[in-house]
Order: C-alpha cells, then structure tokens, then sequence
C-alpha cells in the first residue's frame, strides 16, 4: 500500500501529478441519461406547462402565485383512483416535479425558493386531509406551542 500524503497539499499535488486519461475536466456540461418514461413524464409535464401559458398569457413561474395557480388547475384536472374527483397529494407533487425538472433541462431554471413554496402550498393546501396545525405553529401565539401535537426542539434534539 502507497503512504499516505502527509498534509493537503502533498495530496492535491498527488492527485494533479495523475494524467486525466479519460479527459473528463473540460467545459462541457454533464447530463446524465434519463430513463424513457421519465422523459415521457417531463414531455407530458412540460406540454401541460406550455398549454397552461396559452391559456394564461405572459404566465411566467419568476412569482408565487402562478405557480400555485398552476398546480391547483392541474389538481383540479386529474381524475383520482376509484371514481374520486379528487387527486392524489402525490400524483399533483409528481406534476410540479416533472415540470420544473422538464424546464430546468431546457434551460429554464425556476428559482429554488418559488419550487419549494409551491411544493409546500401542494402538500397544505391540495387535497390534504392533514391537520395543518399539528405539524405548524399558529403564528397567533409563537411560542406557545398551541396547536403543535408534534414538537420538535433542535436544541432538546442536541441534548440527547
């Protein structure tokens, strides 16, 4: 077995004296493969999207309200297993998420922080039998615990 470098730079300096014979560092950007029905699912889910904005001129997802507005339209068109009218939570969390992911391979970024607001308005606000205040601190009275049934404390979390 080789010794090991003794400080960073003798490892770094081991690591640049190696050739990069497959010629992997270069200004290409790398994208993995994807499996056929996953690009199925993001054809489907940007096609959705591109309708979505005939339908609703200039309709853009650089704000918060399209994008709930979006998912909410695409909840309210998915028929639910066994006769429901309602959407399953997931299957409207899979849309947004082949969505944004269908986008972000065109090019189009969404800004993380609208991507996780819409996700979190889908899993509170979209066919979700959960009782919002029991994972969720009313803002009435923070601090106070009122209406979380599960408490999580970071510094208790620590302690243990």
């Amino acid at each position: 077995m080789p010794p090991k470098a003794k400080s960073f730079k003798a490892f770094l300096k081991k690591g640049c004296s190696r050739p990069d014979a497959k010629g992997i560092v270069n200004e290409k950007q790398e994208r993995r493969p994807i499996a056929p029905g996953t690009e199925n699912n993001y054809k489907r889910g940007l096609g959705t999207w591109r309708a979505y904005q005939r339908l609703h001129l200039g309709a853009m997802l650089n704000n918060f309200q399209t994008p709930k507005d979006f998912t909410r339209t695409v909840a309210h068109a998915i028929d639910g297993r066994y006769n429901d009218e309602k959407a399953c939570l997931k299957t409207v969390r899979q849309y947004w998420n082949n969505t944004t992911a269908a986008l972000d391979r065109e090019g189009e970024k969404v800004k993380p922080e609208i991507i996780n607001s819409t996700t979190d308005g889908i899993m509170l606000n979209v066919f979700t039998s959960a009782r919002v205040g029991e994972y969720n601190e009313s803002t009435a009275r923070q601090g106070s615990g009122r209406g979380l049934l599960y408490s999580w404390n970071l510094e208790r979390r620590r302690s243990w």
